[in-house]
């Protein structure tokens, strides 16, 4: 079964309804069993009724939390939740097409780390200088592992307080464990920086402290690159 992880942070009415079709795009386009745990990470109190519109049999647990805590601990939070033995890490301004899970699937259970194509078209980075999401390039905004994986590697690294850098640590500790990070043929909208643009103080400070962490850990910046697909391992 598929474990979806989702943190969802109710600051802001532009952000509660990204969230609403990130969800309602997961239980209308994914194929076969899964559970779709929503992380309520800080933010305003929740209503969980405004999901019911495209949460069916999907919505298998949810975990509210009054304070906002990092992104690695929320995420970490979530999966000690999950039964799958596939996990997905999944970001709330995503919009998944038909069928998206089970090229990544197939490929977390050859025991790669499976990311998709993105779609960045509609993306708000343009408006604040941050570039896209290159081709060859990994994004945390939607990946999945087997449970295995998820295991040995540790999850993410807490000591990444905030947001920035634990996905791409992550990865790199996945690189050097031997693991394949791939790209499947399925392609996901993904609206970058979307939410940063309502949560851009609480961000001052993490990013720094986060990259000097990331650098003394893998002397490398960037996003790794991935040349492979599944059709190659």
């Amino acid at each position: 079964m598929l474990s979806i992880v989702m943190l969802v942070y109710n600051i802001n009415p532009v952000v509660s309804q990204m969230s609403r079709e990130a969800v309602r795009s997961v239980v209308e386009n994914t194929v076969g069993e899964y559970e779709l745990i929503l992380l309520k990470n800080g933010g305003d109190v929740l209503d969980w009724t405004i999901y019911d519109g495209g949460v069916k049999n999907g919505l298998q647990l949810s975990t509210d939390r009054g304070e906002r805590i990092g992104l690695a601990s929320a995420y970490n939070l979530g999966f000690s939740k999950a039964t799958g033995d596939v996990y997905c890490v999944l970001h709330n301004d995503v919009v998944l097409p038909p069928g998206w899970n089970v090229p990544l699937e197939e490929a977390a259970r050859k025991g790669c780390i499976a990311f998709p194509m993105v779609d960045e078209s509609r993306s708000n980075c343009e408006h604040r200088g941050v570039p896209k999401t290159k081709p060859w390039q990994t994004t945390g905004a939607c990946f999945a592992m087997t449970r295995e994986t998820w295991t040995n590697l540790g999850g993410y690294d807490e000591e990444f307080k905030g947001f920035h850098w634990e996905d791409t640590d992550l990865f790199y500790r996945a690189m050097n464990a031997g693991i394949r990070l791939v790209r499947c043929l399925v392609t996901i909208i993904h609206y970058r920086g979307a939410t940063r643009t309502f949560t851009r103080d609480e961000e001052r400070g993490h990013f720094e402290r986060n990259m000097e962490i990331h650098k003394a850990k893998h002397g490398d910046l960037y996003a790794p690159a991935i040349s492979e697909t599944p059709q190659e391992v």
